[in-house]
C-alpha cells in the first residue's frame, strides 16, 4: 500500500492525520490504534502480511470507509484524493476514454478541462492509441495503467494506490513505477 502526495505540496503541510483510528467488522477488529500523519511531498508505504488490514486502511484514508474509533483530520477534501484499489475497479463495458470521463465527473472536473487532462493522462500512461478500446479487453498491465490514469485525472492533492503493480509482468511493473 502506498500513499503519495503530489510535489506541489510543501513538506510541512499535513494532508491527513489519523489518531487512534480503529475499525471493526462485527466482532473482528481489523484496525487498532492507527497513528499516521501524511505530509505534502511524502511517499508513504504501509507493509505487512496478508490480512493485516493494509487495504482497509487505504479505504479509510480515501474516505471510503468510516472508522469505528479515533479521529481523522483532513486538510484535503475527498474530492482531491485519487484512489486506485488492488483489483480492477473500473468499468469493463466502457472504453478507456469513457472510464476517464466517468471518474473526472465523479470528482467534479469541468467538461472543458476533461479533454486536455485525458489526453495528458493517456500520453503519460501510454494508452493514447487505445482510448476507444473497451476496458474489459485490456491486458493486466494496461488495466493498471488505466486505473492510475483514472486516479490522477482530476489532479488530486493526495494519491492512494493499493498494490499498483500486482499481477503485471516485470516490464510493466517497471513502467508503472516510472510513471508513479
Amino acid at each position: 500500500m502506498t500513499s503519495f502526495a503530489l510535489p506541489s505540496e510543501t513538506a510541512s503541510t499535513s494532508l491527513l492525520t489519523l489518531c487512534g483510528v480503529g475499525l471493526r467488522f462485527g466482532r473482528s477488529e481489523v484496525l487498532r490504534d492507527i497513528e499516521l500523519d501524511v505530509t505534502g511531498g511524502a511517499f508513504v508505504a504501509v507493509v505487512g502480511p496478508d490480512g493485516a488490514g493494509k487495504s482497509t486502511l487505504l479505504r479509510v484514508l480515501a474516505g471510503l470507509r468510516q472508522p469505528s474509533s479515533g479521529t481523522i483530520t483532513r486538510s484535503v477534501p475527498k474530492e482531491h484524493v485519487g484512489y486506485s484499489g488492488t483489483e480492477f475497479d473500473l468499468y469493463g463495458d466502457l472504453t478507456i476514454m469513457e472510464n476517464l470521463r466517468f471518474f473526472a465527473r465523479v470528482r467534479g472536473m469541468a467538461d472543458k478541462k476533461f479533454r486536455p487532462a485525458a489526453e495528458r493522462m493517456l500520453k503519460m500512461v501510454g494508452l493514447t492509441d487505445a482510448a476507444h478500446v473497451l476496458a474489459a479487453t485490456l491486458s493486466g498491465g494496461m488495466k493498471k495503467k488505466l486505473a492510475l490514469a483514472a486516479a490522477l485525472i482530476h489532479e488530486p492533492r493526495l494519491l492512494l494506490l493499493d498494490e499498483p503493480t500486482v499481477g503485471v509482468d516485470p516490464a510493466s511493473r517497471r513502467e508503472l513505477w516510472g510513471i508513479i
